[in-house]
């Protein structure tokens, strides 16, 4: 008969959610009364200063521990009565602590197995793990330690990396991904090109279904996209990614420069990166009075905050080393040089 009741109770188990449980705790306690109410009016006729509360409290020491206390069974009906208690004891508190115990251990495998959803806002995106992911995390912990980092991939018995960072596993264009990636309160998406794909073609892609997936369910975010084929621009314009970093031209063209100039890439690798010394950031440009000179506003971060101007950004269109009379305005931003962020 227990051996039965187990494998009622296991299978039972197998099904059972966090809500569940609490209805199981009610539905026990119920018949813990349901139990001692019938125990109470067989042993009472004999025990005359047995109560009700009494009978309670024998039937929780009975169905926990398999005891009677110090209240004895006198009766034939109050030994049936503790008999089926004590059966239902045995798989009932089994039953509960287990499938309790099942259920915070299901929810820390899929967290760290990146299957759960990562409850998160205004936090940063990057689709795709390979060699340049954890440089990115880097970099952009460096800039900024308050980021909260999320890492999308497909990759198959992936564990969580040992970085701190956010992770979900599962297919990138997936619905259920992108959810569990709370896509729609992200504040920027980088999505990297997949290595593990034979061509340029096919990586390319599979970046631009990203970006119209991330694009339909968060119109105002900020993509940037890893483009493996230079030809495929156009696609990542109608996906409407917001930047686009054709990796193979950028890396071939500073060797270049190294080789023509052979300072300029160590200039460059020091502007692209926070870890050491001067590095480019962007501003938006507010509190002017009337638009101002690009020159009259160049000697003020140079005089005010040690910053070189470099460029500016007007009506969305990026205009380095412009002329010194170009008015800058409310709204324009400015691209600068300075060892840390104005």
């Amino acid at each position: 008969m227990i051996v039965v009741l187990q494998k009622v109770f296991n299978k039972l188990k197998k099904r059972i959610s966090l809500s569940s449980v609490g209805k199981i705790i009610v539905m026990v306690i119920g018949l813990v009364m349901l139990v001692a109410y019938l125990f109470y009016l067989f042993e009472s006729k004999i025990n005359t200063d047995l109560s009700y509360a009494d009978a309670i409290w024998w039937g929780f020491v009975t169905v926990t521990t398999v005891g009677y206390g110090d209240i004895p069974v006198l009766t034939l009906g109050g030994k049936i009565v503790a008999t089926f208690l004590m059966l239902i004891g045995i798989g009932s508190f089994g039953l509960i602590t287990a499938s309790v115990a099942t259920i915070f251990i299901d929810k820390m495998f899929k967290g760290e197995s990146g299957k759960m959803k990562v409850n998160v806002k205004n936090h940063i995106v990057i689709f795709g793990w390979n060699n340049k992911t954890r440089n990115i995390i880097e970099e952009i912990k460096n800039e900024d330690i308050t980021n909260e980092i999320l890492v999308v991939t497909n990759k198959k018995d992936m564990k969580k990396p040992k970085i701190d960072i956010h992770y979900v596993n599962g297919e990138e264009t997936d619905d259920i991904t992108l959810d569990h990636a709370n896509i729609q309160y992200a504040s920027k998406v980088i999505v990297l090109s997949d290595e593990t794909l034979d061509s340029p073609q096919m990586q390319d892609a599979k970046s631009v279904l990203i970006c119209l997936a991330v694009d339909k369910i968060n119109t105002d975010i900020h993509i940037v996209a890893e483009i493996a084929d230079e030809s495929n621009i156009n696609h990542f314009k109608r996906a409407n990614v917001d930047d686009y970093i054709i990796t193979n031209q950028i890396a071939s063209k500073i060797i270049a420069r190294g080789a023509m100039h052979k300072h300029v890439s160590e200039a460059i690798k020091e502007l692209t990166t926070n870890s050491f010394g001067n590095e480019l950031y962007e501003k938006e440009i507010n509190g002017l009075v009337q638009p101002i000179a690009f020159s009259e506003l160049s000697k003020m971060y140079l005089d005010q905050h040690q910053s070189i101007l470099i460029g500016i950004v007007k009506e969305g269109k990026t205009i380095i080393n412009p002329s010194t009379d170009m008015l800058v305005s409310n709204k324009d931003s400015i691209i600068y040089i300075s060892q840390e962020a104005i």
